[in-house]
């Protein structure tokens, strides 16, 4: 909670039983001379890499004529702090003397802060937020040992301004004419694995009231506060029963999109290699159903310019754009599997990326999600990275892919993400594979059409559920950091 800096006036006879008499009338004789006879010198204690931010506030509201700042080190002998700006995560860590601004870098949706922001105290947008050459994410009980924290991408970063009430008028003044962003401008995509709600899980959520959690677990809370989540889909939605020969084949009641949607997925993609799983008409069964039950997808459709379009939304005022293609080594005939003029099916890549190329917009913030690579690989090969890094190149601000079945890292490109794998959210018959039952949910916060936060919240597969994994269970976090270092080296 953002705390006022004000502090309780005390009393003459305290104040002067703590201080001797000459220093505060010396004191007090320096204040009235600095405020009557001589320019308002404000000094400015602040980190470097803030001193942009207040630039750019005073080039907007210029600080009032007659006062002035510096930059000072607040721990000099006898440097006395009427205006004082600096970074901090805690604010009950910033002490304040005589007056004091202070602008504060915070972990926490901004709406949630502004709703406990007292009339002190403002909010304002912090939009030059770079990625860096490397992903380094916090958790919520601290940093991986073996982070580079000076590489560190912060989680959300706003601006939070705050002034004593009892500074100088003229401060005042000048605070009050300060415009606060007065809503959300963060938008939080979720984004997690593969779904595969085959092997009884599709039982499981149409069970009754209770089958949402028994499948999602700790994580369904989680879910249902994405802005909007996206997953992958690995069967197909029919009640058809002609199998096409191959390896596996997975299919699922159609009732269970429903509950999928209830636990808040937003989109599912389709352009992976289970979908056909029961041939065309399986196929065409999956589309209208997925319709049916209020779930979105691009990248598959009854011919090739429904697979080419993108799906398109507004999520607190932040234009998503999203296509889904396929890149995998395929056991259904492309020939039969992808979609052409007259024929139904899902985008390969080379449509995918002309379509991703023709969607992506300045204006817009646009998701590639690709179902590619190597399963149970460790990490992506040279053609799934070149392949990635293409879609960047063709106007994807992410990438988020699957195929492999476990995490690989992320990867910053030209200062967009890329997931190369997030794992098995919901796969069961996985314990088998070497970390298969490990996996994440990705957390993107989006702010004014850029990425301001990257948050993995790990998860693991228990049976027919997923958990948040706990503290004696992290091999998912240690795996993965050690693959964001990795893909930095290469």
């Amino acid at each position: 909670m953002l705390r006022s800096s004000k502090k309780q006036a005390t009393g003459p006879r305290t104040f002067l039983a703590r201080f001797n008499p000459l220093l505060f009338l010396l004191l007090l004789l320096y204040c009235i001379s600095f405020f009557k006879w001589g320019p308002h010198r404000v000094t400015i204690t602040i980190a470097q890499e803030t001193g942009r931010h207040f630039d750019r506030l005073l080039a907007e509201y210029p600080l009032p004529t007659g006062l002035e700042y510096v930059f000072a080190d607040p721990d000099a002998p006898g440097t006395v702090q009427f205006f004082a700006m600096e970074a901090a995560v805690n604010p009950a860590s910033c002490s304040s003397r005589l007056s004091k601004i202070t602008i504060r870098t915070w972990a926490a949706r901004t709406r949630n802060i502004l709703e406990q922001t007292p009339g002190n105290n403002k909010v304002l947008s912090l939009d030059e937020i770079c990625l860096p050459e490397t992903v380094w994410v916090p958790e919520p009980e601290g940093i991986h040992e073996s982070a580079d924290k000076s590489r560190l991408l912060s989680p959300l970063k706003n601006i939070f301004l705050s002034i004593d009430m009892a500074a100088p008028e003229q401060l005042l003044s000048w605070f009050a004419e300060i415009q606060e962003i007065n809503e959300d401008p963060i938008t939080w995509i979720y984004a997690v694995g593969d779904i595969m709600p085959d092997r009884s899980v599709d039982e499981i959520l149409l069970s009754g009231p209770d089958g949402l959690s028994l499948v999602f677990g700790n994580t369904l809370p989680l879910l249902k506060n994405a802005d909007f989540l996206i997953g992958n889909l690995e069967a197909a939605a029919t009640a058809y029963d002609s199998r096409f020969q191959k390896s596996y084949q997975f299919k699922i009641k159609p009732e269970a999109l429903g509950r999928l949607a209830e636990s808040g997925f937003d989109y599912l993609m389709l352009s992976n290699n289970h979908t056909y799983d029961f041939n065309l008409q399986g196929f065409i069964d999956t589309l209208s159903n997925m319709k049916l039950h209020g779930l979105n997808f691009s990248g598959a459709g009854m011919n090739l310019k429904e697979a080419m379009t993108p799906y398109c939304t507004v999520v607190n005022n932040t234009r998503l754009n999203i296509i889904s293609f396929g890149a995998y080594p395929s056991e259904v005939p492309l020939a039969q599997l992808k979609a052409a003029k007259d024929r139904p099916g899902v985008l390969w890549d080379d449509n995918g990326l002309e379509a991703l190329q023709r969607m992506s917009s300045p204006d817009t913030f646009d998701i590639a999600v690709v179902h590619a690579g190597i399963e149970y690989a460790d990490v992506p090969d040279a053609s799934i990275r070149n392949l990635y890094q293409k879609c960047i190149d063709a106007g994807a601000d992410l990438v988020l892919g699957s195929h492999p079945h476990v995490l690989q890292g992320l990867e910053v490109y030209r200062e967009k993400l890329i997931a190369y794998s997030l794992g098995n959210f919901i796969f069961p018959g996985m314990e088998g594979w070497p970390n298969a039952t490990d996996s994440m949910i990705l957390q993107i916060g989006i702010y004014n059409g850029r990425i301001v936060a990257v948050k993995p919240v790990f998860t693991r597969l228990e049976g027919t559920r997923a958990m948040l994994a706990n503290n004696q269970n992290l091999s998912a976090r240690d795996r993965f950091y050690r693959l964001c270092a990795d893909l930095s080296r290469r």
